[in-house]
């Protein structure tokens, strides 16, 4: 036997494992760079990048180690919102490590700033406050290095202490660099992301949100000042405010300022989008001021075409004779909270709106219709009370 294939044979499969048959697929999940790391309990981890969609997956594996089945803790952290469907080389460029603690430390290449990025996800959660409850994983993100095209080939290991050491080529002058981060002391101050672009939202006095997080991995606590919202379009506005800070309306808020955020700690904050121009891009950033310093965070979007969402859901309306009924509120609290923050969730809804009003007039016209619709309807609510209990009438 040579040794070239008693090396093949050393890394074959057993047929139990046939990629065909794994238990272990993750449907909706891209892998543009795949990395996996096993602990010393046997339990493993998963990042993968979506190189279209601008984000990265970290999959924590919550089954007992040697089951056949596999059960993932998905987190998904968006690259900024800005690499989507255009940097394409970002989703080969992933590093992964995984401490004694369960913390997860990636490093990844920006190609859109041509930088080598840090990101730390944290094994500990908790449940915000907003409806409907999310439960939250202190991150943050910082630049390793950003001068020239640097960050190709990155990688990430943690030694005991739980400090990473990161190694990247700089394509700039064909070295390899490495590096040790050690803790921070004083306060500090990490924002993520450092921007978004909301698409598309519906024109005044309807908003889309996006949550931001401030971290402090320092010593001290870190003490924010301020958080200003400013719109810095060309376009001429109608005076309705554009971007709007929810202090107090967020998953983990903030609360009043000065708001303290303890030594690793993390709390968050909203930025809503209300555009007032029809099919125009706006554009807006946020400063956020502490006793570390300032960063300044960019947004962007464009006001949405078409009929904002309506106060009533056609046709349970009509089938159930009143926009009370606790029915229709499940229905259009499941539409505001879960369809509306969404892409598809937008179109879909568009659509329904633009088709229903005919059927639901029809629907409205005979009593056994409207029968008809609602034993139809009734399960389907029940279902998502079920599955989504916050949506119920209260």
């Amino acid at each position: 036997m040579t040794w070239k294939s008693a090396w093949v044979t050393m890394f074959m499969f057993p047929l139990s494992h046939d990629p065909d048959s794994f238990g272990g697929a993750q449907p909706g999940i891209y892998g543009g760079a795949n990395r996996l790391e096993i602990d010393a309990n046997g339990y493993f981890y998963i990042a993968a990048t979506d190189p279209t969609g601008g984000t990265i997956s970290f999959g924590e594996n919550l089954s007992t180690p040697g089951d056949s089945s596999w059960y993932f803790n998905w987190r998904t952290w968006d690259l900024d919102n800005n690499l989507a469907g255009t940097y394409e080389e970002t989703g080969h460029h992933l590093g992964m490590a995984v401490d004694n603690e369960g913390n997860a430390h990636l490093a990844y290449y920006d190609a859109k700033n041509d930088n080598a990025n840090y990101l730390r996800l944290s094994s500990s959660s908790v449940t915000g406050t907003g409806f409907p409850p999310q439960t939250l994983w202190q991150q943050f993100t910082e630049v390793i290095e950003s001068d020239g095209d640097i960050g190709r080939s990155i990688d990430i290991a943690v030694d005991s202490s739980g400090d990473p050491h990161v190694a990247f080529l700089d394509t700039t002058n064909g070295t390899v660099r490495c590096g040790k981060r050690y803790e921070f002391t004083g306060s500090q101050l990490r924002v993520s992301p450092m921007g978004w672009n909301y698409e598309y939202g519906y024109l005044y006095p309807y908003t889309e949100d996006k949550e931001i997080y401030i971290s402090n991995p320092g010593t001290e606590n870190l003490i924010i000042t301020s958080i200003t919202a400013t719109d810095t379009s060309s376009t001429a506005t109608t005076g309705q405010p554009v971007w709007t800070v929810k202090i107090t309306g967020a998953q983990r808020p903030l609360g009043t300022l000065p708001a303290t955020v303890a030594p690793g700690d993390f709390a968050t904050f909203a930025v809503s989008f209300s555009p007032d121009v029809f099919g125009t891009y706006k554009t807006g950033q946020v400063e956020i001021e502490s006793n570390w310093g300032s960063v300044i965070i960019y947004f962007k979007g464009m006001g949405m075409g078409g009929d904002p969402p309506s106060d009533q859901c056609f046709i349970a309306t009509a089938a159930y004779g009143s926009k009370y009924a606790d029915d229709v509120v499940v229905f259009r609290r499941f539409r505001d909270h879960y369809l509306l923050p969404n892409p598809i969730g937008r179109q879909l809804v568009k659509l329904y709106y633009k088709l229903s009003p005919p059927l639901a007039e029809f629907i409205a016209q005979d009593e056994d219709y409207r029968r008809t619709v609602r034993e139809c309807l009734n399960p389907v609510a029940r279902c998502i009370e079920y599955i989504l209990p916050q949506v119920k009438q209260k």
